[in-house]
């Protein structure tokens, strides 16, 4: 039994884009609401280029199995929120930051390079 149901590694992505790739390819585009409450500025710490990260999905009954194993390990880990519903969710001091439909979030980031080339 694997503790871990998904991953997406940060070091080249905003933790942003991160959240609506893993949506994007996810079964069904299955949105999120998550909640950031470490210190600076919001647009910072979702469109910020910091250290690399790994954002995992575990099943709620193994959150607290993953959190201990990584306290274990000494790896820093917390719980950024859920996944569900059709909406990408971001929150940070608790004001909503972001709240965008997954769908058009992945039409846009869908056709952005073909937009780009696109002749005029």
């Amino acid at each position: 039994m694997h503790l871990i149901t998904a991953k997406r590694l940060t070091w080249a992505l905003l933790l942003a884009v991160c959240l609506a790739e893993s949506s994007f390819h996810g079964p069904g585009h299955l949105g999120c609401s998550v909640s950031l409450d470490g210190p600076g500025r919001p647009d910072a710490l979702v469109f910020g280029e910091s250290q690399s990260r790994i954002v995992v999905t575990v099943e709620r009954k193994d959150l607290e199995k993953l959190l201990r194993l990584a306290s274990k390990k000494k790896v820093a880990a917390s719980e950024l929120g859920e996944t569900g519903g059709t909406k990408l969710v971001i929150n940070h001091g608790g004001r909503e930051i972001v709240n965008l439909p997954v769908e058009q979030a992945y039409a846009a980031w869908k056709s952005a390079i073909p937009e780009l080339f696109r002749m005029k």
